[in-house]
């Protein structure tokens, strides 16, 4: 037995069982590549303090959690990231004291990946998807089966099919139970959770769910998925599945497909598998701080990165308080380039050559002039566009058009979405048009007022913190 290595469980009865859907899967990809569990000791994840020197895979919900930190990291810990999700700023400071024993960055979805490029550029990062992933395939579909609403919407039921109603059965991922952290708990909580896959595999001819660890285990089991979500549900850890499933908000419900093709990802799940299996046994030869086994490995990612990989570039809600810029990035702004436009800094844009595009020319749209006056100063050109055909025109001395005057990808453009929240049924209808349909790439081309905000007001604390006392 390596006492060195160790197997990374979650090791209790959480509020919810997404994390024990990624436990098993994990437990999965160790059996499918011929590696049994028991020949290795376990950390538990809630109650990492026993500063050690030990080396794990650590994957799974890496933000604070209300405040709490979830996953204590220690100074003699060597994690290596697979299946990682994060995209709190509070937890870079964490990784930072450790980050000459990080080798790369394996991330969940495409959120923390873009994050994690932006805070550690110096540390190779791809995407490795998602442990949930790692389930058997069933190979018919039973004959007396269910509808499963998983944790759904009161008001996506409204759209459901009488048919589906009819036929279905209601669920949840929610426990509502605690207990410490040890052996007997992380067994109680497997098992409780294994079962549950179980029965969607028996019985569940289609899952509409809110749950992530839900509809991934699912697409896995080769189960038809819908997603709904709700307006100020988080979505970045949903980046990156659209070839899984398409995540519906509520303005998209009337257009949900109620027959969803399953999409086999059985190709995937081997590469996973077996990428893991060279992990571990490099881990326990202690090659992973070796560079050369560092480029290597991450090349053997690529396929799995290439699929996970957005083909388009949709907005993903991340908190209400997100921004565009890193913690490092608000602090280089601000204290080595308080003097330039932040317009300037996040799009990497030459403004002297571009024009400025305030999409909504109401309240929101006033308020950018006045707040960003400065900066707008150095645009060749501002206009306004707008859907409401009786703000077009001239308002205050500019163009209003038609949105119709955005054609697709065109060069040296600023796009600034003037709408309180991003998140917005609103918003999100104009992200997702820039995005998807013209191709605009969002902290490039367009941005978010609330997001641009965030970054100013963000920046401006952090710029504080390091201000000498008058």
């Amino acid at each position: 037995m390596n006492d060195f290595v160790r197997l990374f469980t979650f090791g209790r009865k959480m509020s919810n069982i997404g994390d024990q859907v990624q436990e098993i899967g994990f437990m999965n990809a160790l059996r499918r590549s011929g590696i049994n569990p028991e020949n290795y000791p376990t950390i538990y994840g809630y109650d990492v303090r026993e500063n050690n020197p030990m080396t794990y895979i650590g994957y799974g919900y890496y933000d604070y959690n209300y405040g709490l930190d979830l996953f204590p990291i220690q100074e003699k810990e060597f994690p290596v990231f697979l299946s990682l999700h994060c995209t709190d700023e509070k937890r870079i400071e964490d990784f930072e004291e450790i980050i000459d024993k990080i080798p790369f960055f394996g991330c969940r979805d495409y959120c923390t990946y873009r994050f994690m490029k932006a805070c550690f550029p110096e540390i190779p990062s791809f995407l490795s998807g998602c442990f949930s992933l790692i389930q058997d395939r069933r190979n018919t579909v039973p004959e007396d089966s269910k509808y499963y609403l998983v944790d759904i919407d009161d008001e996506l039921k409204k759209h459901i099919p009488q048919y589906i109603l009819d036929n279905s059965v209601e669920a949840t991922h929610d426990s509502f139970f605690f207990s410490d952290d040890n052996e007997e708990a992380d067994k109680a909580a497997t098992e409780y959770t294994a079962k549950w896959l179980n029965e969607l595999r028996d019985n569940a001819r289609m899952v509409i769910t809110s749950r992530l660890h839900c509809a991934l285990p699912s697409v896995a089991m080769g189960i038809p998925v819908v997603v709904a979500r709700n307006y100020k549900d988080n979505t970045d850890r949903y980046s990156g599945f659209e070839k899984l499933f398409h995540v519906y908000m509520p303005y998209e419900y009337e257009k949900i497909n109620w027959n969803p093709v399953v999409c086999d990802i059985e190709h995937i799940k081997e590469l996973i598998c077996k990428n893991v299996e060279i992990l571990l046994k490099a881990m326990e030869e202690g090659k992973t701080s070796h560079k050369d086994f560092i480029e290597e490995y991450v090349k053997k990612w690529d396929s799995v990165h290439d699929f996970f990989m957005p083909e388009s570039h949709e907005t993903y809600y991340v908190g209400e308080f997100a921004g565009y810029l890193s913690p490092g990035q608000k602090k280089d702004f601000f204290i080595n380039q308080k003097d330039s436009s932040i317009i300037k800094y996040i799009t990497g844009k030459n403004l002297e050559d571009s024009t400025l595009v305030i999409y909504g020319a109401g309240d929101r749209g006033r308020y950018f002039l006045n707040r960003y006056g400065k900066e707008i100063q150095e645009f060749s050109e501002i206009l306004y566009v707008d859907r409401d055909e009786k703000k077009q025109g001239m308002k205050n001395g500019i163009k209003v058009l038609s949105p119709d005057f955005l054609v697709p990808k065109k060069e040296n453009i600023v796009i600034i979405v003037a709408i309180d929240k991003y998140y917005s049924k609103a918003a999100r209808e104009i992200a997702h048009y820039l995005s998807v349909d013209l191709g605009y790439r969002e902290g490039i081309d367009f941005l978010m007022l609330d997001k641009l905000d965030n970054s100013s007001r963000i920046a401006m604390t952090q710029a504080a913190l390091n201000a000498p006392l008058l």
